[in-house]
């Protein structure tokens, strides 16, 4: 669960950089941001899917399992990779395009952003409670055929 923190983080804030470069009217090659990308990506796509390993599932796209499959769902909301997906296609898109980007459209990135903050960190607190149910629960009994430790 610690890696998935990270990640998550480590990708929103090359988002927030890329976004702040665009404020101040660099620019990115699409071959720079889509390497730039693709390294956080698949950080964060790692460390969500080694989560599997403790029982753990995360969606990490629009389709799949239900959200309510979700044990770190709630009320139906899709996980921060879902919105950082999208953001970073629509700053990509910004980023790439060789045109000065307007303070609305800057206002509209960073509001993009702040909205993966807040998912962010609803899954950081079911994490937490998820992490307080499996230290709570007690260790399952051995199968009757198996030697108890």
């Amino acid at each position: 669960m610690i890696m998935v923190r990270s990640t998550l983080r480590d990708w929103n804030d090359f988002l927030y950089r890329t976004v702040q470069d665009l404020e101040l009217g660099r620019r990115l090659s699409a071959e720079d941001f889509d390497v730039a990308l693709a390294g956080v990506r698949a950080a964060a796509h790692a460390a969500v899917d080694a989560m599997l390993r403790d029982g753990l599932w995360i969606g990490q796209s629009a389709y799949g399992y239900p959200p309510e499959a979700d044990p770190l769902s709630q009320d139906g909301q899709r996980s921060p990779l879902v919105y950082l997906e999208a953001a970073s296609m629509r700053i990509r898109q910004e980023a790439v395009n060789g045109s000065p980007v307007g303070p609305g459209v800057v206002g509209e990135l960073r509001a993009g952003l702040e909205y993966i903050q807040a998912a962010r960190g609803r899954l950081a607190v079911r994490m937490l409670n998820q992490i307080e149910v499996i230290t709570t629960s007690p260790p399952p009994s051995p199968a009757p055929d198996e030697p108890s430790v």
